[in-house]
């Protein structure tokens, strides 16, 4: 039996991703819990998600001490272009 990473999603709701693609490029870098409180995620969600857009390039997680901050790739804002044309 395999093990799934707890940080992994079940399900992906494509409406939350775009919601987290579409405000990034206009905040980035931002904390995650701005971000989640500017999204209406829940914070264990909106962590899942940033997860599983960084392993696809789309942003980047940059870990300061404690803090923890989301930046919107190149590759991400080219995908958000293409999602809002």
């Amino acid at each position: 039996m395999i093990k799934q990473d707890r940080r992994e999603l079940k399900r992906i709701d494509l409406d939350v991703l775009i919601r987290l693609l579409n405000i990034l490029p206009e905040i980035s870098p931002i904390g995650i819990t701005s971000l989640q409180m500017k999204t209406g995620i829940k914070h264990s969600a909106c962590i899942k998600y940033i997860s599983f857009l960084e392993r696809l390039g789309l942003v980047r997680l940059v870990i300061d001490g404690r803090n923890k901050y989301v930046s919107i790739t190149d590759r991400g804002k080219e995908t958000v272009k293409i999602l809002t044309a």
